[in-house]
């Protein structure tokens, strides 16, 4: 994903994960167990999948541009990384000779079982992407259909197979086993069950570095210096929801102090302001996944009432 145009590289990975069927029919595999910019190294994965059937790891990098360098140099990398699994480069269009690079590096390593397929996106797609990245961030999802409009969204235009027809890989498959005494595995888990009760927000949907902040789970609210804080434990034995500010965004925090009431009404009772904070604390129910289910009510009424300011229409 590329620093020009990464809001609509994100729509339209976003895009791919709810109309996934648009990959699946041009690749010809199903894609299981699904994250978006998964972390790969030092650098995040845009889509990541696991083709069931054979059981590998699948790896897709989005660019709504023309082929580049940099991408050339990422999809190199992650070769280089693997010695299993599926590539996917998908692009606006392809430059022949970066094609022939990621063939040489791939015919250079010919003992890896690595499939490199290369997949155009159409213009007309990229067109309602642009279109949908300028409309209010919480109706992307439920406007995304219109990209389906398009009679061939995406292309298959190269294809170098290293994978024997036979080979089963070992990417997992089955459900996942979750060890809620290991930090990772707890946020991992609640962001998985707030994807699915909160779906229209498109940055829950993409991967978080595990952080310093240990259980705590950030996840940007839209204007930079406004961060949504998530816990259901916390240090001090508390669970929470908070919006916090930083110090450029101290003038709107201070003018959401005039909509105490409101806020109380339509959040919480007991919604309460700290140090350019804004956030709902409890005591975390018997039972985890009650304790999420509040988190879930919470933030989905915060992001509800502070979208409309945090996020450009």
């Amino acid at each position: 994903m590329s620093k020009n145009g990464s809001d609509k590289e994100r729509t339209f990975t976003f895009f791919q994960k709810y109309k996934k069927e648009i990959m699946t029919d041009v690749l010809g595999f199903e894609l299981d167990n699904i994250k978006l910019e998964k972390p790969f190294g030092k650098s995040k994965i845009d889509f990541f999948a696991v083709d069931p059937l054979r059981r590998v790891e699948v790896y897709i990098e989005n660019q709504i541009t023309p082929s580049d360098e940099v991408h050339l140099n990422k999809i190199v990398h992650l070769i280089n990384g693997m010695n299993e699994g599926v590539v996917v480069w998908v692009a606006l269009r392809f430059h022949h000779d970066h094609l022939l690079v990621v063939e040489e590096e791939l015919k250079r390593n010919k003992q890896k079982y690595v499939d490199f397929y290369a997949v155009e996106v159409s213009s007309d797609v990229i067109e309602y992407v642009s279109w949908l990245d300028k409309q209010f961030k919480m109706h992307i999802l439920n406007n995304l259909g219109i990209i389906s409009q398009v009679e061939e969204p995406v292309k298959l235009v190269y294809k170098l197979e290293q994978i024997p027809k036979t080979f089963v890989g070992n990417a997992y498959i089955g459900e996942r086993i979750y060890d809620f005494n290991r930090i990772e595995d707890l946020r991992d888990y609640i962001m998985e069950k707030l994807q699915e009760k909160i779906r229209y927000f498109p940055n829950i949907h993409f991967e978080k570095r595990p952080s310093k902040y240990g259980r705590s789970i950030y996840t940007g609210a839209g204007k930079e210096g406004t961060t949504y804080i998530l816990n259901v434990k916390s240090g001090s034995g508390m669970a929470f929801v908070e919006l916090h500010f930083d110090r450029s965004q101290e003038g709107l925090f201070n003018k959401f102090k005039l909509h105490l009431p409101s806020m109380q009404d339509q959040i919480h009772p007991d919604i309460q302001f700290k140090e350019r904070k804004i956030g709902v604390y409890f005591k975390p129910l018997a039972e985890l996944d009650d304790t999420i289910d509040m988190v879930a009510v919470i933030f989905d009424r915060m992001l509800k009432y502070f979208s409309p300011y945090t996020y450009k229409c």
